[in-house]
């Protein structure tokens, strides 16, 4: 399922809610197999209306692959993933990935993007790129991290129905 959501895929810009949140479910599935016991996640849906939603192909699934990545493997121990999907307003889906992983520096964080002239996290900045060529400035990605305390990526979308692309 992971690899027909990300290879077999490729051709759709966007796809139903439900769709990127199974390759999202297989992905922690395999990760919860591999690290077993030490692993909890959760997927909230405020509204399983949402599921219908049009959403950019994986534009949350390297969230969690992130979390996992920066958040939840170099700190060792025991960990929680969540991802939050809701109604941000009339016109906006909310979707929330937050980990209690080992966070980062926020400061250092934008220091580092100033200095590279670009984006420590490459990934990210392609899905922010993504969602703001599509549907502008209104839409992409926040941010919150502290070290120690995890990390949360807000990811602000259209909240349509239909295709927009």
């Amino acid at each position: 399922g992971l690899m027909q959501g990300k290879i077999f895929r490729k051709d759709e810009i966007e796809i139903p809610l439900k769709d990127e949140m199974e390759i999202v479910g297989f992905y922690l599935y395999l990760q919860g197999q591999r690290f077993r016991d030490m692993i909890s996640y959760e997927i909230i849906w405020e509204d399983r209306g949402l599921e219908r939603c049009k959403i950019p192909r994986l534009s949350v699934e390297p969230l969690v692959e992130n979390a996992m990545i920066h958040g939840f493997e170099p700190k060792g121990e025991t960990g929680y993933i969540r991802v939050d999907i809701r109604r941000k307003d009339e016109s906006r889906l909310w979707i929330i990935v937050e980990d209690d992983g080992v966070g980062f520096d926020m400061e250092k964080w934008n220091e580092q993007m100033k200095e590279e002239g670009g984006h420590p996290r490459v990934g990210v900045m392609n899905i922010q790129r993504l969602i703001q060529n599509l549907y502008g400035e209104a839409y992409g990605l926040k941010i919150h991290s502290h070290p120690g305390n995890g990390t949360m990526v807000e990811l602000v979308l259209p909240l349509t129905m239909e295709n927009l692309i």
